[in-house]
């Protein structure tokens, strides 16, 4: 062995292998001390265990080699039997005597070898032996007792025949999974419907619960995962459109645009197209014998549903809707208890009338919003059949069904609005009432796997006991009581001490509830964030069951649970996060046009989509992000602590923890501010909180006063949304790993090229109260909203890391130029060059001594200075202009013979004076030009070649820019300098920035400033305040120029400033 002592024990076979194939020692190291021991492995084996090692080609060639190398050596033990020691001891004895061989001429070519497939002894034979053996015992027992529950192998695995076996077969390696499947698809395929497949079966199959199966959209995102990688992220960059923050966002963005957000997250299109399925019950499902008896009671109060309203004077209306014919639809404010009518057009077009109305003195009729003394009491819709009302209607004979719904209003000016209550009216007069549709029934059939022959009452007695429930749901008693936030005994929800209660009916002693249901956080979604509370009950026996389920309830509960499955997310956190995106939704309650019946629609997935998106790449958590869209929360699941008191009193830096009391905070209140105590604490203590110096806190506080509470006054509310918004600004910077002004200036950038529209600023969104889109009768948002600023921002970010750009250097290439002061280095260049260039003028002088004639045949004078005036090529003052006429040397002649051959001219005269005078003025350009290139690369930092392009990229001309800087050249004093010549200056200076940062080229620039169509733009200059619309990523790969990547980059970035 090469280097060292060869190993005694290692084959001399093998040590020459290791040394062809560059693996010296390492087959010896692997066991592999002959080539005995090699060929005992597959070749697929020796490749795929040795890969790493050896090169694929290389070890498939060493395993070829080694094994003939076995083979060879077999062959010549075979031959030599005997050995020679033996044949010299025994001689004339060893003379071999008859053999079969001998005797039978066998033509062992016709035979197998003993290894062969085909031998007897190979495990082929050993498989065909062991089948036919199965065969036989199957009909030997055909005729025994009980042979009926044989399940003959021919069923189990009709594939078995077809199967063929060789080497390939013989020594692949086949994952066991991979056989079940083809085994599985072998016994469905025979089962399902003409023109379906597996796959799109187990695609469209609910139950059981570990269905639906999406085969391609799982082999998609999990091979996108082993790359670092998301589906959403590859659908972006592959969009033509990308990236998205280039252009503002419009109603015709390309379908990759919507669809990459929602399918960031890790639910399947099925469990995506279950959550966009509009409800399949209403809140409450009422019967004729619960509407004749008057139904409502204190279990169904709105009162409780928020601690952070006083809801002393609220009421219900029938807003527009279909099925509803006349109803109350505002207010009234009185001592009257008038029971008002809702009058209702059923599902088959006929009409009914039911009453609303409350019991007691203090509950007035259905839409009577007034106040008795003690208040607030508990208030509930009460609805009622009355006969008289109806007296047409023979509801045994002819059954009816009426959905609508009402909606709970806040009596006030700004007819604030909480919540919807829906109803499902079934009239049925019948004994045994028909309660539910065939597609309600299909529902728990597909969902659930029950049979609606099973169901003796209705769905939610038959799912209360929590054995049946959790058996067809999959879920074990601890994960629904996770789901619940309750178990036997009360609830689990906790709440933070230190907030302030505004809602006085959880202290006035009209309520059995308490501040912290699982209505109220960790279920709200469950039991859309009203009473009564899903409570979990024990029997004598140790039976489990459940109070409070409904039809709707259940139908959150099987959207919840898949949810819950495929976000890996505790109950309550996905609750949360789930809950603010439906909170967030319209925003504004004086609207009335968000989801107030908190229900999962489009919005929930691209909810979902954004917040995975920022797990996945800034470790985000539910409540983390649920505090972007919505709120900070106050409430925990026992024994956890509240987000609110984990940010603002983890460690006691103050005498008192912080207190959110809804009050208004000076915050640039100091210690020493009189009577300001309070204010000082409540700022320090949300700055400690949140880690911010005084400097982040004042600039974030200013904002939040700005868009929330009185920016003059310098106050803000100490409030959910107030705190919410410091810790919304505060949390994004760090994710992003930037400052706090780099982030502000960031959002900034991407609200002046106004990104979410002309009236949806992002700063306003995260400073203020975000908003998500409301949705459309298609389903998709009537504008854009906080997620798609939040997706804009993650996208810049990543874009500028990968360019290796800053925020500084964008907001400084991209915002309008500010107002400037000139200086004396800009006064110096002024001088310079208009004493320079005062030089090169084109005089009078000059026509004089160029040798153009000054008299014509007739005798008259000729003044070239006027006549190239007129036809300008050099103005009044001298300079050569910058026209078509001045573009190139050859045109400056065509223009000068035309001037020339209108002049009263012997032909050689004319000759002369056309190339004495194009001589004179092209020299004059030329001097003029290389010396405001010259003049201008020095102040500039530039390559002289780039200085003209630049100037045009500026809006401005090498003509202009001279006539400018003469006329200023009598200046005293760099402050007599004016704005629009400094702003000129300023637009040189970033685009001579941006030259050296991207290398771009003088064939660039002037490619695009020539032909700026190329690029996608229809002009291609500056207007003297912000760069206009620059290149097209899309188009550059048109230039022929160097340095295709530094241009994609350039063009990217000005996109980010148009419009």
């Amino acid at each position: 062995m090469p280097g060292g002592k060869m190993n005694q024990k290692t084959s001399p076979l093998i040590n020459v292998l290791e040394s062809r194939y560059g693996a010296t020692g390492q087959l010896a190291t692997l066991g592999y001390e002959s080539v005995f021991d090699v060929s005992r492995v597959t070749r697929e084996q020796f490749i795929r265990e040795h890969r790493e090692r050896i090169s694929v080609q290389s070890a498939g060639v060493l395993y070829d080699q080694a094994l003939g190398y076995a083979q060879q050596v077999a062959f010549r033990f075979r031959q030599r039997r005997l050995t020679r020691l033996v044949q010299q001891t025994l001689g004339p004895f060893t003379v071999p005597g008859p053999s079969y061989d001998e005797q039978f001429q066998v033509n062992w070519h016709q035979m197998s070898a003993v290894d062969a497939i085909e031998a007897n002894t190979s495990p082929a034979a050993y498989l065909v032996s062991l089948y036919n053996l199965a065969i036989k015992q199957e009909n030997d027992n055909a005729s025994a007792p009980g042979n009926n529950a044989i399940h003959p192998l021919a069923q189990r695995r009709p594939d078995i025949p077809k199967l063929v076996v060789d080497n390939d077969s013989l020594n692949q390696r086949l994952p066991a999974l991979t056989m079940v499947n083809q085994i599985l698809n072998s016994a469905i395929e025979p089962t399902l419907p003409t023109g379906k497949t597996v796959d799109e079966i187990l695609a469209a199959t609910y139950y059981p619960h570990t269905l639906p199966y999406h085969f391609a959209y799982q082999q998609t995102t999990e091979g996108f995962a082993v790359s670092g990688t998301s589906l959403a992220d590859v659908i972006q960059q592959v969009d033509t459109a990308w990236p998205y923050f280039i252009k503002p966002i419009t109603g015709t963005d390309t379908p990759a645009r919507k669809h990459a957000i929602q399918l960031a997250s890790p639910l399947a299109p099925p469990l995506q197209a279950l959550l966009k399925t509009p409800p399949y019950f209403s809140t409450h499902m009422l019967t004729l014998e619960q509407l004749t008896a008057q139904w409502g009671s204190g279990d169904y109060s709105t009162t409780e549903m928020t601690l952070w309203q006083d809801l002393s004077a609220h009421a219900y209306v029938t807003p527009l809707q279909e099925s509803v014919v006349d109803g109350p639809t505002e207010l009234i404010w009185n001592g009257e208890d008038v029971a008002a009518k809702i009058t209702l057009k059923t599902s088959g077009g006929q009409t009914v009338v039911v009453r609303g109305k409350r019991k007691e003195y203090w509950n007035r009729s259905i839409n009577n919003a007034s106040m008795t003394d003690g208040a607030p009491y508990q208030r509930y819709p009460q609805l009622q059949f009355i006969d008289a009302d109806n007296a047409e209607l023979d509801l045994r004979k002819d059954p009816l069904r009426a959905d609508f719904f009402i909606r709970m209003q806040q009596y006030s000016d700004n007819k604030s609005y909480y919540t919807d209550i829906s109803f499902t009216l079934i009239l049925d007069g019948n004994e045994r009432p028909v309660l539910y549709t065939t597609t309600q029934k299909d529902f728990y059939k597909n969902q659930f796997g029950i049979n609606p022959d099973l169901i003796v009452k209705d769905y939610p007695t038959y799912f209360s006991s929590v054995k049946i429930l959790t058996e067809r749901t999959g879920l074990t008693v601890s994960q629904l009581e996770n789901m619940l936030c309750a178990r036997v005994g009360g609830d689990t929800v906790v709440l933070s001490p230190n907030i302030v209660i505004r809602n006085a009916i959880f202290t006035n002693g009209h309520t059995d509830q308490t501040p912290h249901m699982p209505y109220h956080y960790g279920a709200v979604y469950l039991h859309a964030g009203k009473k009564p509370a899903i409570a979990m009950m024990q029997d004598d026996d140790g039976k489990l069951t459940l109070t409070g389920l409904t039809d709707d309830r259940l139908d959150r509960l099987n959207r919840l649970m898949r949810v819950q499955r495929a976000m890996q997310l505790p109950f309550d956190q996905l609750d949360q996060l789930i809950i603010a995106g439906m909170r967030a939704e319209g925003a504004d309650p004086r609207k009335a046009d968000g989801n107030l019946g908190l229900y999962m629609n489009a919005n929930t997935t691209r909810l979902l989509g954004v917040f995975c998106h920022y797990r996945q790449h800034y470790g985000a958590t539910a409540e983390q992000f649920a505090a972007l869209v919505h709120q900070i929360t106050p409430y925990a699941i026992t024994p956890n602590v509240p987000l609110l008191d984990r940010l603002f009193n983890s460690q006691r830096l103050f005498d008192e923890p912080y207190t959110l009391d809804w009050e208004n905070v000076d915050y640039t209140a100091t210690a020493t501010t009189p009577n300001k105590g309070r204010d000082a604490r409540i700022a320090k203590q949300l700055a400690a909180g949140l880690k911010l110096t005084d400097a982040e806190f004042a600039l974030l506080a200013g904002l939040v006063a700005q868009h929330q509470g009185n920016i003059t006054e310098h106050t803000f509310p100490n409030s959910l949304d107030a705190v919410s918004a410091l810790y919304r600004l505060t949390t994004l910077a760090r994710w992003l790993d930037m400052s706090i002004a780099s982030a502000l200036a960031l959002i900034r950038l991407l609200d002046n090229a106004k990104m979410l529209g002309d009236d949806r600023p992002l700063l306003a969104q995260l400073a203020g109260v975000p908003s998500i889109a409301v949705l459309n009768e298609n389903g998709e948002g009537k504008t854009h909203d906080v997620l798609d600023g939040l997706m804009l921002l993650s996208n810049a970010v990543h874009w500028l890391q990968a360019q290796n750009l800053t925020v500084e250097q964008c907001a400084m290439w991209l915002l309008p130029v500010p107002p400037h002061i000139g200086n004396q280095r800009q006064l110096d260049f002024i001088r310079q060059l208009s004493e320079s260039v005062a030089r090169t003028l084109v005089t009078p002088t000059h026509y004089d001594h160029s040798g153009a004639p000054s008299i014509d045949t007739e005798g008259k004078p000729i003044d070239w200075g006027v006549l190239m005036t007129e036809k300008e090529l050099v103005n009044a003052q001298g300079l050569v202009m910058d026209n078509a006429h001045t573009a190139t040397q050859t045109q400056i002649e065509a223009a000068v013979r035309a001037v020339v051959d209108q002049q009263k001219l012997e032909a050689a005269e004319k000759a002369q004076a056309t190339a004495a005078l194009s001589a004179l003025i092209y020299n004059a350009q030329q001097s003029q030009r290389g010396i405001l290139s010259s003049t201008l690369a020095q102040l500039l930092a530039q390559p002289q070649a780039v200085v003209s392009s630049l100037v045009r990229w500026a809006g401005s001309t090498p003509c202009a820019l001279l006539q400018h800087t003469l006329a200023l050249s009598e200046l005293s004093s760099a402050q007599q300098i004016p704005a629009d010549y400094l702003a000129l200056l300023a637009m040189l200076t970033r685009g001579a920035q941006m030259s050296t940062c991207f290398q771009l080229s003088a064939a660039m620039l002037d490619a695009y400033l020539a032909h700026p169509a190329w690029f996608g733009e229809t002009h291609s200059y500056v207007d003297g305040t912000r760069f206009c619309h620059v290149v097209s990523p899309r188009l550059l790969s048109r230039l022929v120029a160097s340095n295709v990547t530094d241009r994609k980059r350039f063009a990217r970035l000005f996109k980010l400033g148009q419009r």
